[in-house]
């Protein structure tokens, strides 16, 4: 076994919902944030769950592969795993599927999903600020968390209006349009 990082030392993430209830229901003691290499069998921690992970290891070189399904990674670091059976895609639906609607406070917009996939790399995001201006904690691109449109050519505001104008918020993302964006 390789090195595996002290639960106490190690930060408490919360993790999504459909995890946490597959970690609860397995008959072992289970830390969804230790992983392990599947070219090397080394296992570290990975206490934010990023998604792609590079082996430490000098044994592999470096392997880059999905935290979640632990298949080979494709793609630049912004991309999020293109595994049809991968379950981060899967919980990643369901979250959008089964999520909250909120007030946004600026722009007074009723009725947006609360939790949404950036338009450009599928990162989930939670909304928590009053401001429909969303940048991505991921890749850094900015969108309008209530219409799903992008920034404007320049980056530096958005094409639906201001921070405080209304728009049309646009429905519940599904597991095809997360496909779309991969």
């Amino acid at each position: 076994m390789g090195n595996r990082v002290d639960e106490e030392n190690s930060p408490q993430v919360p993790l999504p919902r459909t995890l946490q209830e597959n970690v609860m229901s397995d008959e072992e003691d289970v830390d969804i944030r230790v992983t392990q290499c599947p070219k090397c069998s080394q296992e570290w921690c990975n206490p934010y769950l990023v998604q792609l992970c590079v082996c430490p290891s000098e044994t592999c070189g470096g392997f880059h592969f999905c935290h979640f399904c632990r298949k080979r990674w494709k793609g630049s670091e912004y991309d999020t795993c293109t595994s049809e059976d991968c379950c981060n895609l899967q919980d990643c639906a369901s979250a959008l599927e089964d999520c909250e609607t909120t007030k946004m406070g600026y722009s007074q917009i009723e009725n947006v999903p609360d939790t949404r996939a950036c338009i450009y790399c599928c990162q989930i995001i939670v909304f928590e600020k009053d401001c429909k201006t969303m940048t991505c904690p991921n890749c850094k691109k900015i969108f309008c968390f209530s219409c799903l449109k992008p920034s404007t050519a320049d980056g530096n505001s958005l094409s639906c209006g201001k921070y405080d104008e209304k728009c049309e918020p646009a429905p519940r993302q599904t597991y095809n349009q997360l496909k779309k964006i991969m």
